[in-house]
C-alpha cells in the first residue's frame, strides 16, 4: 500500500523573501488560461470539433492567508503599494512540487484584521506559472 504525504505547508518566498502563511490556505491557477470546444457542421450529417484558446486568461492567480502580525503587515504593505513591480512568487511543497510565479501583483485591496489570531488574505495575479 502506497502512503502519500499532504501538501499542507508549502514553502513561499516572494522577492527572495520567506514568508510565513496560514497552513492549508495556499491555491494557485497554472494559467493555462480556458479552451472551448465547439462543433462545426461538416456537411452529410457529419460534424468536427473546432478548438479555441482564450489567450486573454493565461494569467496565474494565487491565493493564500497570512497572520495579522506586524512584520507580515508591513512586508505586504510593501508589495502592494509596488503595482509597477514585477514580483516573483516561488512555492516548494513535498519532494519535488515546484512552481515559480513572474510578474506578480497582489490585486486584492485586503483587510487586515487586528485580533489575538487575526488573518487576511492575499490575492496575486501574473504570468503562467513554470
Amino acid at each position: 500500500m502506497a502512503v502519500f504525504q499532504g501538501l499542507a505547508t508549502p514553502q513561499v518566498t516572494i522577492d527572495g523573501v520567506n514568508i510565513g502563511i496560514v497552513p492549508n490556505t495556499f491555491m494557485y491557477t497554472e494559467g493555462f488560461g480556458e479552451q472551448a470546444v465547439m462543433v462545426q457542421s461538416a456537411g452529410g450529417g457529419s460534424v468536427s470539433q473546432v478548438r479555441f484558446d482564450n489567450v486573454e486568461n493565461h494569467v496565474s492567480k494565487i491565493k493564500f492567508s497570512a497572520y495579522s502580525i506586524e512584520n507580515n503587515i508591513e512586508f505586504f504593505r510593501t508589495v502592494k503599494s509596488q503595482p509597477t513591480v514585477a514580483h516573483v512568487v516561488q512555492v516548494a511543497a513535498g519532494n519535488n512540487l515546484t512552481r515559480s510565479f513572474s510578474n506578480m501583483v497582489i490585486t486584492n485591496d485586503y483587510e487586515v484584521n487586528l485580533q489575538s489570531d487575526g488573518k487576511f488574505d492575499i490575492e496575486m495575479s501574473g504570468s503562467s506559472a513554470s
